[in-house]
């Protein structure tokens, strides 16, 4: 049943359970506004965390280009804006800088964790 079980990166698994019934208890964590922005932008950098983002600008400013030149000039230079802004956006997201700072993002975001799970082993 679970030999095909690939973990989810995404969810902190740092504790071992032993077989056993347990009693399970789940929290919702919420946390303050900007809390988790900041650890990050703490661990990465101002410049990082622009960096991080920067696709969040990119896109629509490739996207309005696109509508542009598509009315100035045509398809032909319309589809060259847009594969012009797909290969940039490949390269930019296969960088090393963005897959390190990136990593380094998700690693301060699993440390706010957004379910925490208490669990206790029941008698037998």
């Amino acid at each position: 049943m679970y030999s095909k079980f690939n973990p989810n990166p995404s969810i902190r698994t740092d504790a071992l359970v032993k077989p056993g019934i347990y009693d399970v208890t789940a929290y919702r964590a919420e946390y303050p506004d900007g809390l988790i922005e900041s650890a990050v932008k703490a661990r990465i950098g101002t410049d990082g965390y622009r960096f991080l983002n920067a696709p969040g600008c990119i896109i629509p400013i490739a996207l309005l280009l696109v509508v542009i030149a598509r009315f100035l000039s045509g398809w032909i230079a319309a589809a060259s804006i847009a594969g012009i802004s797909v290969v940039a956006l490949s390269v930019f997201f296969r960088s090393g800088a963005f897959k390190r700072l990136n990593a380094e993002k998700r690693a301060v975001e699993l440390d706010y964790p957004s379910i925490v799970v208490g669990m206790r082993l029941l008698d037998e």
